[in-house]
């Protein structure tokens, strides 16, 4: 049975997809990814370009942003309507056999989809990442506590407050405690904004401004041994890149946390850093 990733939302979610796929072993049940055009700059800084059916063009010229079906917020209805068609017809042009596989199935997926054999995911698992795994190794999962393994002294770590999304922005006070948490033990902080971003930032922390490219921003992640970030795409590269993360959410919601976030509890609220400092006592002896 031949089962593919459909993902045509977020990078984030794109990035959820890649390494989601990447876990499963080799063999008959290997999933492709199927993903819009646009994340084939994404795709090609983690190398998987090969590894992925790129799917959306318009009027010739690949799309440059999430299919409005999946964006109704912002593009309008009509544009969303039109979207849906046109979706429909790409998805119906795949292999009769695919099954598709989406993180949510509903009635929008259903519509898109009724030409092939599709699954949703379970949300049992309390994570997307563990919810993929059980679904291609059809077995029960049970949460495993990470260990972090690192062995440089003084830790490099790399603090990315952006995100698409305004309120998920790390907030000046958020960024000033982490940082001089960090610092009291003895970790080098690098802040990193990219090129366009307008950040409130605490007035003696200077940050590295990076221009906005996905090859940057995986490059400098590569240099680091942890990563604080906000709910965002970079928290996900963290987990791709399998370097431990940190991360901050304005309210408690861990389903699409990165996995070792989740299972190494390594995510808090803005309005509790103080446990990030008790996170890092207990990280730091095994870091």
């Amino acid at each position: 049975m031949t089962f593919s990733i459909v993902t045509l939302k977020a990078f984030g979610d794109f990035v959820i997809a890649c390494g989601s796929a990447r876990a499963v072993q080799a063999g008959a049940n290997r999933p492709q990814v199927v993903a819009g055009e646009y994340v084939r700059p994404l795709a090609a800084a983690l190398g998987v370009e090969s590894e992925v059916r790129f799917i959306g063009t318009q009027h010739g010229a690949p799309w440059t942003d999430v299919p409005a079906v999946f964006d109704v917020r912002k593009r309008g209805l009509p544009a969303a309507v039109r979207s849906l068609f046109e979706l429909r017809a790409i998805l119906g042009q795949l292999p009769p056999a695919w099954n598709l596989v989406f993180d949510h199935a509903g009635p929008r997926e259903r519509l898109l989809c009724s030409h092939h054999p599709f699954h949703s995911l379970s949300k049992e698992t309390g994570n997307v990442y563990l919810a993929y795994r059980q679904f291609f190794t059809q077995q029960r999962l049970t949460v495993t506590p990470h260990t972090i393994a690192r062995q440089f002294v003084p830790y490099n770590a790399l603090l990315v407050p952006g995100a698409r999304m305004r309120h998920r922005v790390l907030p000046p006070a958020v960024i000033e405690q982490a940082c001089h948490t960090l610092r009291e033990r003895g970790c080098a902080v690098t802040v990193v904004l990219l090129e366009g971003e307008d950040i409130p930032l605490p007035e003696k922390i200077r940050p590295v401004r990076l221009p906005r490219s996905f090859q940057n921003l995986v490059a400098v992640m590569r240099e680091s041994d942890l990563v604080i970030t906000a709910d965002s795409l970079p928290a996900h590269l963290g987990e791709y890149l399998q370097i431990p993360q940190f991360t901050f959410i304005p309210t408690p919601k861990d389903y699409m946390l990165p996995q070792f976030a989740y299972e190494a509890k390594g995510w808090t609220t803005f309005d509790q850093t103080p446990y990030f400092s008790r996170w890092l006592d207990a990280a730091l002896p095994t870091l």
